[in-house]
């Protein structure tokens, strides 16, 4: 009777608990949870343990976005980090990089090994990242506030001139190039506050996107006018000629890759594009996934177009990217060597501070865009577009005579 009473006094103050013979009634039973594919929990004096089985233990079964996977945990050491299932997008997506491997490799840049190309930008970029001349003249005074209001070596560091962006426009351009830098100025200061929103709601990065990076980079592109021009991304595949070699061929067709295509433009654009990759989830393995491919497809085409010119069949030109993750911003600069897609860390931003920062950013997308309406326009013109010779320019010129000639007969 004692016994009885101490077991029935448990029961109520242990919900865990479940003796022996209690546990084996029903195990039987042909509805059981086990059975059913529910979660099934085996609870002991000190620990529980629960296991979860999918539907008849068919993976065929399965949902599609999700792994088989049993999930351990102990009610009286509970684990430091519980064993997620990896979603199937996010596999196809690691097995993207992981058979393209070969044909495009990541790191950080040595020293001494930046791009022939991007030399002439280096030391204006490195003062970018590092917080001067970053802004133009007539702003002086509004960044007196950011930092030590006695510190003028700060403020004549912080600035420049404007008309420095006039070595990228055409010659037969004015050599003068002059906009709103004061409504520049509060359209900046506006896009910081909606960054810092976006940082404390812990927003999407489509979000991001939409508020911060999208209305930025159009402020960044207005010195140039026309020049350049920015495009988000658009839903396109790789054409099958520009594929990489080692890449597993149909899937980019079922996973949707999103970017801009650059193996589907009719004709060669003369004026520089600057591409949005905006990825549907954000994550790092979707972003590498999409870059590869397109990257992998893109210098497939520049050395084609290389191919047809004294310098063989290696596209000489570096390939700017920027990644950005929320707040964190990094540029990497891809090259060609030998078939091999080069990929190297050149520097990065965090966007913690205030509206300085975004003055950063504004500044070295400014000189990617000068690099790209010199160094890349003067490569694509000399390796990739086709230039008639004078005898061809005669020839022309005699057939476009006898055409006149037989319409007025």
């Amino acid at each position: 009777m004692e016994a009885d009473q101490i077991q029935e006094w448990v029961r109520q103050v242990s919900p865990d608990y479940i003796d022996d013979d209690a546990s084996s009634v029903g195990s039987d039973h042909e509805d059981s949870d086990e059975e059913q594919g529910l979660p099934v929990s085996i609870i002991k004096r000190g620990k529980t343990v629960k296991l979860e089985f999918l539907p008849d233990d068919k993976p065929s079964k399965a949902s599609p976005d999700v792994e088989r996977f049993i999930f351990f945990s102990t009610a009286m050491n509970p684990p430091s980090k519980k064993l997620v299932p990896i979603p199937h997008r996010e596999l196809s997506f690691i097995r993207i990089m992981d058979t393209i491997k070969k044909d495009i490799s990541w790191g950080h840049m040595e020293q001494g090994s930046l791009p022939a190309d991007m030399e002439g930008i280096d030391k204006p970029l490195r003062e970018a990242f590092h917080r001067l001349r970053i802004a133009p003249q007539s702003l002086r005074e509004k960044f007196r506030t950011d930092w030590d209001p006695d510190d003028e070596k700060y403020l004549n560091k912080i600035v420049y001139d404007t008309n420095i962006w006039a070595t990228a426009m055409d010659k037969s351009a004015s050599s003068e190039i002059t906009w709103d830098v004061e409504d520049e100025f509060e359209h900046i200061s506006q896009i910081a506050e909606r960054g810092t929103d976006c940082s404390t709601w812990n927003v999407s990065a489509a979000a991001w996107n939409t508020k911060v990076w999208d209305p930025l980079i159009g402020l960044a592109l207005v010195p140039f006018g026309r020049a350049v021009s920015h495009w988000d991304a658009s839903e396109a595949r790789i054409a099958k000629a520009y594929m990489p070699q080692n890449f597993a061929g149909g899937i980019s067709s079922r996973t949707h890759l999103l970017f801009a295509s650059p193996s589907t433009v009719n004709r060669l654009m003369t004026p520089p594009i600057a591409i949005s990759i905006i990825t549907a989830t954000g994550s790092e393995n979707e972003t590498k996934a999409n870059l590869f491919v397109w990257t992998a497809g893109y210098f497939s085409r520049l050395r084609e177009l290389a191919a047809t010119s004294a310098s063989g069949n290696c596209a000489g030109i570096t390939l700017p990217v920027i990644i950005i993750t929320e707040r964190e911003c990094t540029l990497y600069l891809g090259t060609d060597v030998q078939g091999t897609v080069r990929f190297g860390r050149y520097d990065s931003l965090s966007i913690n501070y205030g509206f300085v920062e975004y003055h950063q950013m504004v500044t070295i997308i400014r000189w990617l865009v000068v690099w790209s309406l010199t160094q890349f326009r003067d490569w694509l013109a000399e390796h990739a577009l086709y230039t008639l010779d004078d005898e061809a320019i005669d020839d022309d010129d005699a057939m476009d005579d006898e055409d006149e000639e037989m319409r007025d007969y």
